[in-house]
């Protein structure tokens, strides 16, 4: 059976004892109503546990890259005696993992998985212009490639392994939401410990990048 957004709720539920089962039209939590403190509590937690879980690890079906798009070339900005340029935050980003150079080839190959680590790192920082999340960076635009952890919304696409560490993880939350036993949130927090690092080994079998290069300052401490 595929796995869905109402089927991961549905097991964390069953974990604390909750045998009541959640529905909704399209197996989404967004679809759920408001009647229940269940479809309350999945409503409120379920996205929010999902990108925590997502953030913590270089998921292999997470990760994803992009050329990004540049904001301004730093003239007259405050930032100009820092930085560059600045380049628009990915829509879909969680977390930026760093800058990305291809393979074989002077212009960006997106969409595939040929390129590697810079072997000098760029270096940049997440800031704001406009109101709006930026990535501050010293380095031109055709060269300005990222690896980011994207918001994955698709719980099948996510696999097995994640989706268990998942149902643990809000297990756990929705125990304290309900007012369940606390020793059942204490006992789900141990396992979603437990199949989460099942799921970064798993992860980690599915991916070979080669090792992020260490930055100018790691090198100089070394001396």
């Amino acid at each position: 059976m595929a796995w869905t957004e109402i089927k991961v709720c549905n097991i964390a539920l069953g974990r604390i004892g909750v045998m009541r089962q959640l529905t909704s039209v399209d197996d989404t939590v967004a679809s759920l109503g408001d009647d229940t403190d269940e479809e309350r509590a999945a409503t409120l937690l379920y996205e929010a546990v999902r990108d925590s879980l997502l953030e913590g690890f270089p998921w292999a079906r997470a990760v994803t890259h992009v050329a990004l798009a540049q904001v301004s070339d730093g003239t007259g900005q405050v930032w100009e005696d820092l930085w560059d340029a600045a380049y628009t935050y990915p829509a879909d980003a969680l977390l930026i993992r760093g800058f990305i150079s291809p393979v074989g080839s002077s212009a960006p190959v997106i969409g595939q998985l040929q390129y590697e680590w810079q072997s000098a790192p760029t270096r940049w920082a997440i800031g704001t212009h406009g109101g709006l999340p930026v990535i501050f960076a010293n380095v031109q635009e055709s060269e300005a490639n990222v690896e980011y952890i994207r918001k994955n919304t698709d719980p099948d696409e996510l696999g097995h392994n994640f989706n268990m560490a998942l149902s643990w993880a809000l297990a756990a939350e929705f125990s304290l939401a309900l007012q369940a036993d606390a020793s059942k949130s204490a006992m789900a927090q141990r396992m979603a410990l437990l199949w989460s690092s099942i799921a970064f080994r798993v992860s980690g079998n599915e991916q070979n990048k080669g090792q992020q290069p260490d930055g100018d300052w790691v090198s100089v401490r070394a001396h």
